[in-house]
């Protein structure tokens, strides 16, 4: 608690810690406020963005289509989005950052502001000029992710929340993670402030 405190009294720590042993929680506790304004203090039931982490979300769905036998590592972007403008790419390439695609849209704040949709930001992707050739590097990519969950909608025709709902959040038990939360989930979430989440 003090250690907690004094991170939180300096401006270190806004958020919830939990800790559990063995499937029981053994200490929760929650410091700070929901968001800048008055969207009130946080508490052990408040829910926060997880931004990147749900890349991760993304791959075990893919990895599961994998199972189902609807996608495969090795095929092309191209055999699922016919209009992606680069042959060579494929899922394994966009899986682990290998596909010469650039990190995101330049105009990536606006369009998380803007709540742009998936399809409009894959399409925006497939503009986006290659860095290197496919496979000879590694290089962080958005992009990537977004064209890979694509290809899951295209291959199932399920939208993507959907498929990381069904074949990875339920499975897991997460039963407070969403990809888009319903009203009474919106009225926990945290307000992040960062140069790309504020506001979200």
């Amino acid at each position: 608690d003090s250690s907690l405190n004094y991170l939180y009294q300096r401006g270190l720590f806004n958020g919830v810690v939990l800790l559990a042993e063995n499937g029981k929680v053994v200490y929760q506790k929650a410091l700070g406020n929901k968001g800048a304004d008055s969207n009130g203090p946080v508490d052990t039931r408040s829910s926060f963005n997880l931004a990147s982490l749900s890349k991760q979300f993304t791959a075990m769905m893919v990895l599961m289509l994998k199972e189902e036998g609807k996608l495969h590592f090795d095929d092309p972007v191209q055999t699922h989005l016919p209009l992606f403008p680069y042959p060579g790419i494929s899922i394994r390439n966009l899986l682990t950052h290998t596909s010469g695609l650039p990190y995101e849209s330049p105009e990536m704040v606006a369009r998380l502001a803007a709540r742009t949709p998936l399809a409009a930001l894959t399409d925006e992707a497939f503009t986006a000029p290659l860095r290197f050739r496919p496979g000879t590097r590694f290089s962080y990519s958005d992009y990537a992710f977004l064209i890979a969950a694509r290809m899951a909608e295209t291959a199932t025709g399920d939208p993507f929340p959907e498929l990381v709902r069904r074949l990875v959040l339920e499975p897991m038990g997460l039963r407070d993670t969403f990809l888009l939360p319903d009203a009474a989930a919106q009225a926990r979430i945290a307000r992040v402030r960062d140069v790309q989440a504020e506001g979200t």
